[in-house]
């Protein structure tokens, strides 16, 4: 069972953080970080620079939308899901520097079928994703509030979840070994006319269609610590072309 360590504030969060591999600091281990490499990723994990701060109105509608966002799942949900969230980090028991913090977990309590975002028209042959939960199961809430700047970044929500938040819930799967993830994504984008547009969708898969994916996640994550950040070792460059 993995290790849960409160925190009662951003300062001391922060500091579990450096301890280890985060969320979102998975996918900079891949390579497959927008926004940060596995050159800057080393460097800030020894110390060597400050890990950046993005405050824009964009982070900060995140963090305000978190809860309300949560809340809402829920009552969608709550007659067949429990979902709640703690101020806590949690550890991997295999691995003390795989941790993360989670924007919910969930319980279902009634049997049920989950359908994965889908809109028919992207692919002629595929299908709809769909995962039939169990009561007892429990999952991985995770919350995303993008705002969509081009045709590319949108097309990278068609069916799918973006490579980086895909890794980052693999790595919360790696950490509490639940059964699966439910993200929810609110998307808002302008048309040419200047119109403001805001969608919300559920995504979500079960971790044992995605075991070579995690196992492989986990063993990169490994490798980066073990022979980088304890031996500081600088990485090899890893870019997200």
């Amino acid at each position: 069972m993995f290790k849960r360590i409160p925190y009662d504030s951003k300062e001391k969060w922060l500091k579990l953080r450096t301890k280890g591999i985060g969320g979102s600091d998975a996918s900079a281990v891949l390579g497959l970080n927008p926004y940060k490499t596995n050159l800057q990723l080393y460097q800030e994990k020894l110390g060597l620079v400050e890990p950046e701060n993005i405050d824009n109105v964009f982070t900060r509608y995140g963090t305000a939308a978190e809860s309300p966002i949560r809340d809402l799942f829920s009552v969608k949900y709550c007659d067949f899901l429990k979902v709640w969230h703690t101020d806590e980090l949690l550890v991997s028991d295999k691995y003390d520097f795989i941790r993360g913090s989670l924007d919910g977990e969930i319980e279902v309590l009634e049997d049920f079928t989950f359908t994965s975002y889908f809109k028919n028209y992207y692919a002629e042959n595929e299908k709809p994703y769909k995962m039939d939960l169990k009561k007892g199961m429990k999952g991985v809430l995770e919350i995303k509030t993008t705002n969509v700047l081009s045709s590319m970044s949108k097309e990278k929500w068609h069916n799918a979840i973006p490579e980086n938040y895909y890794i980052q819930i693999l790595h919360y799967l790696n950490i509490t070994k639940y059964d699966f993830v439910i993200l929810v994504a609110e998307l808002s984008w302008e048309d040419k006319n200047g119109v403001e547009t805001e969608e919300r969708r559920y995504y979500g898969f079960l971790a044992k269609d995605k075991q070579e994916d995690l196992e492989y996640l986990e063993k990169e994550i490994v490798k980066f610590w073990n022979e980088n950040i304890l031996k500081e070792q600088e990485p090899a460059l890893k870019l997200n072309i």
